[in-house]
This record gives structure tokens, sequence and C-alpha cells, in this order.
């Protein structure tokens, strides 16, 4: 009976112990399997990692060269589309002044007004000031020094200016005729007299057209009650042989400045017009227009203080060196920026007047975002790809 109870007891532990084993066994098995699927499952994340981001990466490389090289051939059309609208303006302003100064030399020389007829000569200047709205002055100086013109103060104003200068005492009183043009019609409105030290014969203008005999372009700023930054042509008056005065039609270089406020300049960039000198002829920049309505001179550096983008174009010139007198030919340029590293690309163009150059910055960002934005994606599509691939059955 001990025998049999030795045996019962032996059996149901023997059993017991291969139970454990084969649970120790298939745990093992179990976790072979899961290495096994894992191994796999990173060996097929790897090859596809392998496979498809260089390939990813090649195409991205190849179109991104071709798109930035693409890009600088946009550039350069859109420079020149600028330059194209710039220079169109600029020559229809000029034609309307070179129109408006023949007109008034052939009235006075058919002998239609004399230059003496205050009455007729003052109604002549307000009619052509008025029918030609780019123009800013049409005057007359005269050999003892006199000075008669029509001024467009704004589009709500009018005046008429004469400066008579007596010969006895040398000196000048200026008159000034406030008027107010209506549908039709000039409504006269006030009249002031005044001291003045204004003396034609002394004016740059003058003194151009008496030495060259010839009309021709010249740069001012200073006028009898304002001081603006303006271009003119000016040319000699002979009538009956006879040399009587000086005539010059002005432009007002606010009035570039504000046409190259309306061009859009890719999305974020401006334009700027320039002389051989640096100077700053015409800006999009409000401040430049303000200076030109005073006088002043715009200065590009000090531009720059409140616009970034006038900054790089200083910046530029100043650190590679360029000669603008001799610059015959478009150049165009990728720059970074040293205070920031940021990339713009810039242009300058001569422009076929004065010597001018269009000067003209775009950030690199306003073209190139949307390639830096499709390379984003890119990263972003690979690493979903890696985190959706199945697990292995």
């Amino acid at each position: 009976m001990t025998e049999a109870i030795d045996d019962m007891d032996l059996r149901p532990a023997g059993r017991q112990v291969g139970g454990v084993t084969s649970d120790v066994e298939a745990q093992s098995g179990n976790r072979a399997e899961q290495r096994h699927k894992l191994g796999l499952r990173g060996a097929l994340t790897a090859l596809v990692l392998g496979t498809v981001l260089p390939t990813a990466l090649v195409i991205h490389l190849f179109w991104a060269y071709a798109a930035r090289h693409n890009v600088a051939d946009v550039v350069g059309q859109l420079n020149r589309q600028i330059v194209d609208s710039i220079h169109h303006e600029l020559r229809g302003v000029l034609d309307d002044a070179w129109a408006m100064q023949e007109a008034v030399r052939s009235i006075f020389f058919q002998g239609t007004i004399k230059t003496s007829d205050e009455a007729k000569r003052e109604f002549l200047f307000l009619a052509l000031l008025r029918s030609q709205p780019s123009l800013s002055w049409i005057s007359l100086g005269f050999p003892d020094s006199g000075f008669f013109g029509s001024r467009k103060a704004g589009d709500s104003e009018i005046d008429m200016i004469e400066v008579k200068w007596d010969a006895a005492t040398r000196t000048a009183r200026q008159r000034t005729d406030y008027y107010t043009p209506e549908t039709g019609d000039i409504i006269f409105n006030n009249r002031e007299f005044e001291p003045s030290t204004c003396d034609a014969t002394a004016q740059s203008w003058y003194r151009r057209a008496i030495e060259e005999n010839a009309p021709g372009w010249n740069r001012i700023s200073n006028f009898p009650g304002s001081h603006r930054q303006a271009i003119s042509t000016s040319t000699p008056l002979i009538v009956d042989n006879r040399f009587v005065a000086i005539i010059n039609v002005v432009i007002d270089l606010a009035r570039l400045s504000q046409f190259l406020s309306s061009l859009e300049v890719g999305k974020t960039g401006t334009v700027i017009v320039l002389d051989r000198e640096g100077n700053v002829v015409a800006s999009a920049d409000s401040a430049a227009i303000e200076q030109q309505q005073s006088g002043e001179m715009p200065n590009l550096r000090a531009l720059g203080r409140n616009s970034k983008l006038l900054t790089v174009v200083a910046d530029y010139l100043s650190r590679v060196g360029v000669d603008l007198g001799a610059l015959t030919e478009t150049r165009q340029v990728e720059f970074t920026a040293p205070q920031d590293g940021t990339a713009y690309f810039v242009t300058l163009a001569p422009l076929r007047f004065d010597n001018w150059i269009v000067a003209t910055v775009i950030p690199a960002s306003d073209f190139l975002a949307t390639i830096e934005r499709n390379a984003k994606f890119l990263v972003a599509a690979l690493a979903l790809l890696t985190l959706v691939i199945p697990p292995p059955c």
C-alpha cells in the first residue's frame, strides 16, 4: 500500500514538473518569435527608408536646384518688367514736359501772347498746368532777374507766383495768387505779397539753358516760396531774334516715388531709383516722399534705418564696392544680409535717362518658401510612412 501511495505521489509530481517546463518552453518560443517579428519589421523599415529616403532626397535636390535656377530667371523677368514700367512712366512724363515747353515756346514765338501781358500769360499757364496732371511748375525766368510761374500746390490748389526786382534798390517783391480749380472754372481765393530774394538768373536751370543755348534737363530743389526735389527741362525763348526769357517746366520727383509705391515687387520687395553717385532719386518709401516734398535729397543709408530692404541695398553697394558710374548692363545677384543671414535677390539696371539706376531687392523667401515648405512636407510624409508600416504576420 505504501508503494501504491508512493506511486500516486510520484505521478502527480511528474506531471507538475512537466507542465512548468512546457510553459517555460512556450514563453521562450514566444519571445523568440517576437524577436523575429521585430527584427523583420526593423529590416523592412530599414529597407523602406534605405530605398525611399535616398530616392526622395535625390529627386528633391534635383528639383530644388532646378527650381532655384528658375527662380533667378523669374526674378530677372520681373525686374525687366519693373524697369520697363518705370521707363514707360518716366518717358510719358518727360514727353509731357517737352510738349508743354514747346507749346509755351510756340505761343510766345508766334506772338499769340506777349510775355509782358500778365493777364493773358497767367490764364495760359493756369490752363496748361491744369491740362497736365504730371507736371508741377511752368515758369519764365527773365534777364532782369524777374520770375513768373504757375505752381501746382496740390490737387485742389494752383498758385501763380511773380517776382519783380527794383533795379534801383536791387530788392524784390513776390506776389502769390491762390486759386482753386473746379470743373470748367478756376476760383480766385487770395493774394499775398512778401519780400523775396529769388533771382531767376542765378538758378541752375536758367544758367544751363544760357550756357548751352539749347533745351536740356536739370536737377533742382529751390523755387520761389517752396523747396522740392525735382527735375526740369529749360530752354531759351527767342522772339524776333531777341532773347526774351528762359522757359522752365518742372516735374516733382515725389511723383515718381508715388508711382514706385504702386508697383508690386514680388510679395514683399521694393524698388528705388538711384543716380550714379548713389543718391536716392525716387523710392516707394514714405519717408523718401516726405523728404522730397520738403526739398531734401533722401539718403539711402538714412532711409534704411526704417526699412530693412533699403539697408540690404546699401550694404550690397558698400560691401561689394559696386561702381554705379561704370554700370552699363543689368546686374543680378543673390546677396546674404550680414545682420541676420537672410538671402535677397538684388538687381541693378540702367534706366536710360540721366544715368539713373533702378535697384530692386526681393527676399528669396518670396519665391523659395514653397520649396522649403515642400521639403518639410517630404520629411513629415516619410516619418509618417515609417510609423504606419504594418508588422508582419
